[in-house]
């Protein structure tokens, strides 16, 4: 049945409409923009200065803030492993890595990562006793825990006594950086130096 002319019109003009769209949206300048991932925070000139303080002019800064969740300030800095740069990347090669606290006018030592695993009390249990010359590590920043640093030994096997990954978090009762049990529901505290006994109620 032929189309009456009010109706051809309309029907004409609706084809018009989807024609143009049709080709207006195929256009490579019609397409969204891709969406831009938001730029690191920068990191304040006096932090850098106390990093570099304290690991040379390699360190570099991947973190910082209230990292304890205990209402403080911190950083924590790295010493890359030659041919490596520090970046904000949640995994990196090191050497070194330190907590600084800002307590006043000055930076407060209270972690350290060299040879061995430490915090100003002593010698982190459940860590090889062992030295080693350089870690693997990963480092998260939870809402409820804080920040969360994992280690493993860069080179060579890990110490026949520990696991192979060593998950160091801020003890909330003690105010320390230690490091967790295997389990992950246990802080296993510190000895004043290596080779020292471990006290009865941590051995398992």
């Amino acid at each position: 049945m032929p189309l009456r002319p009010w109706r051809a019109a309309h029907f004409y003009c609706a084809c018009a409409v989807l024609i143009v769209s049709g080709c207006q949206s195929s256009q490579p300048g019609a397409e969204s923009p891709p969406a831009q991932t938001a730029a690191a925070p920068v990191v304040p000139p006096e932090y850098t200065a106390g990093a570099q303080n304290y690991l040379g002019p390699s360190a570099g800064v991947l973190a910082f803030g209230d990292l304890a969740l205990n209402g403080g300030n911190q950083i924590l800095v790295i010493d890359p492993m030659p041919g490596t740069e520090p970046n904000s990347s949640p995994e990196i090669r090191i050497v070194r890595a330190v907590i600084l606290d800002k307590q006043g006018d000055t930076w407060k030592e209270i972690f350290r990562c060299d040879e061995r695993l430490t915090n100003e009390k002593g010698f982190l249990l459940g860590t090889p006793t062992s030295p080693a010359s350089g870690w693997e590590m990963k480092f998260t920043q939870d809402p409820t825990d804080g920040l969360e640093l994992t280690f493993a030994e860069a080179d060579g096997a890990p110490d026949a006594n520990h696991s192979a990954t060593y998950v160091v978090r801020w003890n909330q009762k003690v105010k320390r950086y230690e490091c967790l049990d295997k389990k992950g529901d246990r802080f296993l505290g510190e000895l004043p130096a290596v080779g020292e006994p471990v006290p009865r109620d941590l051995l398992r």
